[in-house]
């Protein structure tokens, strides 16, 4: 991501935000569908891994912004981004069914897209522990990324 100045470069938020909403309207699809059918393990991996990057946006956000790098409204603004694509995953795992040789996978999945929402809630808080919050955001992206190797080692045995 590049330095912005405070105010001085909307233009590049506005482009990201033009360029997040299409992953947005995905995941929406995405939940949607999820409705209609049992997920299998390439669905699962596939919301690990949209997961995955977000915990690891998160964990290189907070980093920019320790470093001064990112405005506090761009750091922000960029925080609810992902908490909306986060909150939108952790639903769509919620409430779909899975075949029952994920189902663990899927609860594993699922409970850690909840412990990363409950990390970007916190940073709304100006005395948020950033420290700590880019640790486990760090941690999560590790287990989602096991996650993910589990769930392709199973989808290519079927």
């Amino acid at each position: 991501m590049t330095r912005m100045r405070d105010g001085t470069d909307t233009s590049e938020v506005w482009i990201q935000g033009a360029l997040a909403a299409p992953v947005l309207v995905l995941i929406v699809a995405a939940i949607a569908s999820s409705f209609f059918r049992e997920l299998g393990p390439d669905d699962v991996k596939i919301a690990a891994s949209d997961l995955r990057s977000a915990s690891s946006t998160t964990r290189q956000l907070l980093e920019q912004y320790q470093r001064g790098e990112l405005t506090k409204r761009y750091y922000a603004a960029h925080i609810h981004l992902l908490e909306d694509e986060v909150s939108a995953q952790y639903n769509a795992l919620n409430t779909a069914s899975v075949d029952d040789t994920i189902r663990n996978e899927q609860a594993e999945t699922r409970d850690l897209a909840a412990r990363l929402d409950d990390v970007l809630k916190r940073l709304d808080d100006e005395t948020a522990d950033l420290d700590s919050s880019r640790m486990d955001a760090l941690q999560m992206t590790r287990k989602f990324a096991t996650i993910e190797e589990r769930l392709r080692m199973k989808a290519q045995s079927q």
